[in-house]
C-alpha cells in the first residue's frame, strides 16, 4: 500500500510575553514524512516576528527547514523544498535534474516562535498549514571492515516493495578522504542509484534526483516539471569501499534515506 496519502496539520502558536519579545515552541509529530506544502498566516503580530521551522520534533539539533525573520508578512500555501540537493553521482542538483523536493522528517517539526506579541486580547497567534506525506525512514550504518584505506562493508535494505528514494543524509566518522559509496537498486548487480568516490565529507539533508527523459524520449528541460527521486523495484543494496577499519571502533558512515513505497 503506498504511504502517499496527503495528510494536512493545522498549528496554532500563540507567543506569551511582554508584545515585542513573547515566545513560543511547539512540536508536532508527523512521524517519518516529506512535508510538501506549507503555509503560514499571522494574527495580530508584529513586523518584529521570527519563525523557525526544523526537522526534528524534539527541537535538538534539527536542520533549519524554513526560517522567517522580522516579518508578519503572510505565505499562502505553497511548495517547499531545500536549496542543498544531490543528483546520481552526489554533485549538486542541476536545472534539468529531477528533484524529489520538500522538506524531509524522521519525526516531525520543531516551531520556535520569537520577539512576538503576546496575549494582550486573545487574538495574537502564528497559523501554520502543513502539507506532507508519510514516508519510510532508514537508518544505515556501515562500518568498513579490513586495513585502512581499503576496508569494506556492504548492507542490503530490504523493503520488499517499490519505492522512491527521495532524500538522503550522509555522516562519515573517521573515514578516509579515498572513502567509496555506492548505492544500487535490488542487489550488486542492479542499476546504480547513486556514486560518491574519494569522499569523505557528508551530505547534507538533501532532496536527490537525476536526468529524466519527456515524451519524446528527449532529456527534459529546465522549464519541463519532474518528480524526481531514485526508483527501485524491491530492495536496496549499499556497500563502502577504501574505508577505515575498526581500529577505535567508532569508524562508521551513518547513512539516512527517506522512501516512499
Amino acid at each position: 500500500m503506498s504511504t502517499r496519502a496527503l495528510k494536512h496539520r493545522r498549528v496554532e502558536l500563540r507567543p506569551v510575553g511582554a508584545d515585542g519579545s513573547a515566545a513560543i515552541t511547539f512540536s508536532l509529530r508527523t512521524g517519518p514524512a516529506i512535508i510538501r506544502f506549507l503555509a503560514v498566516d499571522y494574527i495580530s503580530q508584529p513586523a518584529s516576528t521570527d519563525l523557525t521551522i526544523t526537522n526534528s520534533a524534539a527541537g535538538v539539533a534539527g536542520v533549519a527547514l524554513l526560517t522567517l525573520t522580522d516579518t508578519n508578512t503572510d505565505v499562502p500555501a505553497k511548495p517547499v523544498s531545500m536549496t542543498a540537493g544531490v543528483d546520481e553521482a552526489g554533485a549538486a542538483l542541476a536545472a534539468t535534474d529531477g528533484s524529489a523536493g520538500g522538506y524531509p522528517v524522521s519525526d516531525g517539526l520543531f516551531f520556535t516562535v520569537a520577539q512576538g506579541d503576546g496575549q494582550t486580547t486573545g487574538d495574537e497567534a502564528i497559523i501554520v498549514d502543513v502539507w506532507y506525506e508519510e514516508c519510510t525512514y532508514r537508518r544505515v550504518e556501515l562500518r568498513p571492515v579490513g586495513v585502512d584505506g581499503s576496508a569494506t562493508d556492504t548492507r542490503t535494505l530490504r523493503l520488499n516493495k517499490a519505492g522512491v528514494v527521495r532524500a538522503i543524509f550522509i555522516d562519515y566518522q573517521n573515514q578516509p578522504a579515498t572513502t567509496d559509496i555506492l548505492i544500487k537498486a535490488e542487489d550488486t548487480s542492479g542499476t546504480t542509484l547513486f556514486t560518491r568516490t574519494n569522499s569523505a565529507t557528508d551530505i547534507a539533508l538533501s532532496p536527490v534526483g537525476m536526468p529524466g527523459i519527456n515524451e519524446s524520449n528527449a532529456a527534459l528541460a529546465a522549464t519541463d516539471a519532474s518528480d524526481g527521486g531514485w526508483p527501485f523495484k524491491k530492495n536496496l543494496f549499499i556497500s563502502v569501499a577504501q574505508g577505515d577499519g575498526q581500529t577505535g571502533g567508532d569508524e562508521k558512515i551513518v547513512l539516512d534515506l527517506w522512501i516512499d513505497t
